[in-house]
């Protein structure tokens, strides 16, 4: 009987999760050395760095890596693509 009601719990759950708003999707792109100063560059790396791992803390959100935000490091970006 227990068995029964947590498969039931089980799938009433991922019913509910299913109906629910968006899972939380972020990623965190590169900030630009607005000062021009090169020996500044670790400080926005950094910057970056550490936001990125800030929100991958929050429960059920998907953070995108920052090898991946990196690789748009100096680019110009649309960001209505």
């Amino acid at each position: 009987m227990f068995d029964k009601l947590v498969s039931a719990a089980h799938v009433n759950n991922a019913t509910t999760k299913s109906q629910s708003a968006p899972r939380l999707s972020i990623v965190v792109l590169p900030f630009a050395n607005i000062g021009g100063n090169p020996e500044q560059d670790y400080f926005v790396d950094g910057v970056t760095e550490s936001l990125t791992t800030d929100l991958s803390r929050i429960s059920d959100a998907f953070v995108i890596g920052r090898h991946t935000a990196f690789s748009f490091k100096g680019k110009p970006i649309n960001l209505k693509a």
